[in-house]
C-alpha cells in the first residue's frame, strides 16, 4: 500500500515538472501561425460576381431606350421609357460588349464573335447572329465563312485582322469602313469598297463611327504622343482633321444623330467628361461626371441628350440622362448596389481616391484598407463595396503597387486624424516594402505559385503578411475583403482557420 502511494507521489512529481517546463517554454517561443494551407475555398458570400453588374445602353426612340444587364453570367436586355417604366424585358442568349442603334429604333447587340438584332418590341431575328455592322434592317455587313459581306454588292472584308466596322448608306450604295490590324500589330482605318486606306497605322484604334451619310469618320486613335486623341477624315481619303484635344484619352467616339456634330468620352484621374463638338463651328459643350468613371453611352434621336452608364466607388453601375450641356441629369435605372461613402480625391496622389463612412462620430477613427494595382480606381468594386457595408473602415484606391506607396503617401496617411494607424491592411500584389507600416498587414498574391487557391500567415515581430497562392485579381480583392471584415469583427477569418 506504501509503495503505491510513494509511486503515485512520484507520478504527480513528474507530471507537475512537465507543465512547468511547458509553461516556460510557451512563455519564451514566438506564437506559431497556422500551418501552410493547400485549398481553401473562398467563401460563397464574398464571390467576387455574385452582384456585380455591367451595363450598356442604346437609345433607340425619342422617348425609347435600351439597357443590357450582365449579373454575374446571366445577361438580359430590357427596354425603358424615358420615364422609367418598363416597356419589355428579355434574356440574351451572350452577354454584349457593345451596343449600337440602327435606322428604325433597332439595336444590335455584340461580342467579336456574336451578335444579335432586337427590335422595337423586343423580338429578334433568326438570322441576326453573323451580322458585324448595320446601317438599316436590310442593309448589313455579314460573316461569311471568312470573309465579311454585303450581299448583292462587290464588297468582300477578308475577316482575319478586322478588328471592329462600320456601314453606312451614302447617296443609295454601301459604305463600310473597317480598322484593320496588320501583321505588325498596328491598326488602320480602311474604306470599301476600293479598299482606300484613310489613315496612316496607329498603335490602337479605341473606336470610330461613321456619319449617316457615309461621307466621313470620326476616330479615336493612339498617337506618337501616347495618348488617344480624336480625328475626322472623309470617307475619299485625304488629310486628317484632329479635334481639339485633351490631355487625357479620348475615346468612345459617337456622331450624333443630327447636327453635324459628334461626341466622346475623356479619361480623367478625378472623373471622366463627356464632350460634344459642333464639327463646322469646333463649339464644345462638357459634360462632367466628378469622381466617377463613364461607361457605354448613347445619342438621342434628336442629339440634345445624351444617355450614360456610370459607375463610382460608392456607386455600381447606373443610367443618367443628361442634356448635351450638363445643365439637366437625371437618373434613369438605379444601381443595384451602392455604400454610404465619402469620396473623395487625395491631395498630393494624382488619381489616388480616399473614401470613409459618410457619417463619422466625433473623434472616431476607422481602419484604413489601401487597395492597390486597382485599373480603374474610379468604378465601384463589389468586394470594396460590400467590406464597406459590412464594417466601418476607410479606403484609399490607386493603380499603383504596394511597392509604391512610399514614406511620402504614409506621411499623408498619418496627417488623417480619423485614420486609426494601429489598424491598417495593403491589399495588391508584390513584396513588403520598407516604407510600409510595421503594424500594418499586407495581403497579396504570391507570385508564380501555382495548385489549389490558398493562404498562410507570416509574421516578423508585428508585422503580418497573408499570402495567396494561384488566385485571380479578384480572388484576391474577395478573400481580403472577407478576411479584414472577420478580423476588425473579431470572428473567425474564411474557413475557421486560425
Amino acid at each position: 500500500m506504501m509503495m503505491q502511494i510513494k509511486t503515485m507521489r512520484r507520478g504527480a512529481e513528474l507530471l507537475f515538472m512537465l507543465l512547468i517546463a511547458g509553461a516556460l517554454g510557451s512563455c519564451s517561443a514566438t506564437p506559431s501561425l497556422p500551418a501552410p494551407t493547400a485549398a481553401l475555398p473562398l467563401p460563397a458570400a464574398w464571390a467576387p460576381e455574385s452582384i456585380q453588374r455591367t451595363l450598356t445602353v442604346s437609345w433607340t426612340l425619342p422617348e425609347s431606350i435600351v439597357v443590357s444587364e450582365r449579373s454575374g453570367s446571366a445577361c438580359s436586355a430590357r427596354s425603358l421609357s424615358t420615364a422609367g417604366i418598363l416597356l419589355w424585358d428579355r434574356p440574351l442568349p451572350f452577354c454584349p460588349e457593345r451596343s449600337s442603334v440602327i435606322a428604325g429604333g433597332l439595336v444590335l447587340f455584340q461580342t467579336s464573335a456574336q451578335s444579335l438584332l432586337v427590335g422595337r418590341d423586343g423580338s429578334s431575328s433568326s438570322d441576326s447572329t453573323q451580322i458585324v455592322a448595320a446601317a438599316t434592317g436590310s442593309l448589313v455587313l455579314r460573316r461569311t465563312r471568312d470573309l465579311l459581306e454585303v450581299a448583292g454588292t462587290d464588297i468582300h472584308i477578308a475577316e482575319r485582322g478586322v478588328k471592329a466596322a462600320g456601314i453606312a448608306d451614302r447617296n443609295g450604295r454601301p459604305t463600310v469602313v473597317a480598322a484593320i490590324e496588320n501583321e505588325q500589330g498596328t491598326e488602320t482605318l480602311v474604306r470599301e469598297p476600293g479598299h482606300l486606306v484613310l489613315t496612316p497605322a496607329f498603335a490602337r484604334i479605341d473606336s470610330f463611327d461613321l456619319s449617316s451619310d457615309g461621307r466621313e469618320v470620326v476616330f479615336s486613335a493612339r498617337r506618337e504622343t501616347g495618348g488617344f486623341d480624336t480625328g475626322l477624315v472623309s470617307t475619299d481619303g485625304g488629310e486628317i482633321h484632329w479635334l481639339p484635344n485633351d490631355p487625357s484619352d479620348e475615346v468612345a467616339v459617337l456622331w450624333a444623330p443630327v447636327g453635324y456634330k459628334a461626341g466622346y468620352l475623356i479619361r480623367r484621374a478625378d472623373g471622366d467628361l463627356f464632350r460634344s463638338i459642333h464639327i463646322p463651328t469646333s463649339v464644345q459643350m462638357i459634360v462632367d461626371l466628378p469622381l466617377a468613371a463613364a461607361g457605354s453611352w448613347s445619342w438621342s434621336p434628336d442629339g440634345t441628350r445624351i444617355a450614360v452608364v456610370s459607375s463610382s466607388p460608392d456607386r455600381g453601375d447606373h443610367v443618367d440622362l443628361v442634356s448635351v450641356d450638363g445643365v439637366v441629369r437625371r437618373e434613369l435605372a438605379a444601381p443595384r448596389r451602392r455604400a454610404e461613402l465619402n469620396v473623395e480625391s487625395l491631395d498630393g496622389f494624382a488619381g489616388t481616391i480616399l473614401t470613409r463612412p459618410a457619417a463619422m462620430k466625433y473623434n472616431e477613427t476607422v481602419p484604413l484598407v489601401v487597395w492597390t494595382g486597382e485599373r480603374e480606381p474610379l468604378r465601384w468594386d463589389d468586394a470594396r463595396g460590400r467590406l464597406a457595408d459590412s464594417v466601418r473602415t476607410a479606403s484609399v484606391v490607386t493603380s499603383g503597387s504596394a511597392g509604391d506607396l512610399g514614406p511620402d503617401f504614409w506621411r499623408r496617411i498619418k496627417s488623417i486624424g480619423w485614420i486609426d494607424p494601429s489598424r491598417i491592411y495593403v491589399v495588391g500584389a508584390g513584396p513588403r516594402s520598407a516604407a510600409l507600416p510595421g503594424q500594418a498587414t499586407l495581403i497579396a498574391a504570391v507570385p508564380g505559385e501555382g495548385g489549389s487557391p490558398g493562404y498562410r500567415e507570416e509574421r516578423t515581430g508585428m508585422a503580418e503578411t497573408v499570402l495567396l497562392t494561384a488566385p485571380s485579381p479578384a480572388d484576391v480583392k474577395s478573400f481580403a475583403a472577407s478576411y479584414i471584415a472577420n478580423r476588425l469583427k473579431g470572428t473567425s477569418p474564411p474557413n475557421d482557420h486560425r
